[in-house]
Formats: C-alpha cells, sequence, structure tokens
C-alpha cells in the first residue's frame, strides 16, 4: 500500500506542476487520480490499436492491388498468346511495380484505388509479319506471373490467420 501512496503522490506533484492542479489527499482523491490516469492510458492503447490497424489496413490494400494487377497481367499475357500468329499484332505488357514503389513512396497514398496500366511497349523485336509476340518470352512471365499472384495470396491468407489467431487468444 506504501508503494502505491507514493507512485499516487509522485503522479499527484508532476500533474500539479504540468497543469496546475492538485488532487486533495485521500481515498477519492487517489480514485479520482487512478480514474484519470486509466482514461488516459485508454486514449494512449485506442490510438496505437488504430495506428496499428491502420497499417494492417494498408497491407490489406497492397496485397489486394497486386492480386488485381497479377490477374490483368494474366489476361494481358493470354492475350498476346492467342494473338501470337496475327499479323501486325504488337504485343501488349502491365506496368505496376513502378506504380507501386512510387505508391510506397508517397506518404498519402491510397493503395486501394492502385490499378495496374496497360501499355504497349513496342520495344521487342517484329518478326516479317509484322509481330512482335515471343512465345517462350511470353510463357516465362506467365510461369512469373503465377508465381506472384500465388505469392500474394499466401501472405493474404498469412495475414488473415494472424488476425483469427489475435482474435481468439
Amino acid at each position: 500500500m506504501y508503494k502505491i501512496r507514493t507512485i499516487i503522490k509522485f503522479i499527484n506533484e508532476e500533474l500539479s506542476k504540468k497543469c496546475g492542479f492538485w488532487f486533495k489527499n485521500g481515498v477519492l482523491g487517489d480514485i479520482l487520480l487512478i480514474g484519470i490516469i486509466i482514461a488516459q492510458l485508454s486514449c494512449k492503447i485506442v490510438s496505437i490499436w488504430n495506428a496499428l490497424m491502420s497499417k494492417v489496413n494498408e497491407i490489406f490494400d497492397i496485397l489486394g492491388a497486386g492480386i488485381r494487377a497479377a490477374t490483368v497481367r494474366q489476361k494481358t499475357i493470354a492475350n498476346n498468346v492467342a494473338n501470337s500468329q496475327t499479323p501486325d499484332y504488337r504485343r501488349f505488357d502491365v506496368k505496376f511495380h513502378d506504380l507501386l514503389a512510387d505508391a510506397m513512396d508517397n506518404k498519402d497514398a491510397d493503395f486501394s484505388e492502385l490499378t495496374p496500366e496497360i501499355l504497349q511497349p513496342n520495344e521487342t523485336i517484329v518478326n516479317s509479319e509484322g509481330n512482335d509476340v515471343n512465345i517462350e518470352m511470353e510463357v516465362g512471365n506467365m510461369v512469373k506471373n503465377s508465381l506472384q499472384y500465388k505469392t500474394y495470396v499466401k501472405i493474404l491468407q498469412k495475414k488473415y490467420q494472424q488476425i483469427e489467431s489475435a482474435i481468439n487468444i
């Protein structure tokens, strides 16, 4: 009991110095002081919780954007493969990783709004029919994209498992 009284007295003195008020000695003053301390700690906990949940939401938004980009890239690659014999067809590609990197450098970025861009690079060699689709390259891109998609989904599953574990504690 002596330690608690000493701590309450110390806190009361600190509040008096910083805030200009002093709680009366006695049980009622001690209870009021403890109530204020608990309220302040609760506010801190809520503030920390909100900051943590903001980061969790940001992680989910990034993973969602990655999954959407991988889906668009898969469709784009499939379209390129389907048109590999079409004369004068130029392949399409998806720009996402640069957009993600730029968004991560921006403090105010909204990752839920991050969408991949479909572009036509026109940088690959054109064959005699004016087509620049290279099947081997497209298959390689498809394998790489499939692995990225699976990675995003696996990380998302792990995040949900972590939240579920935290809730069940």
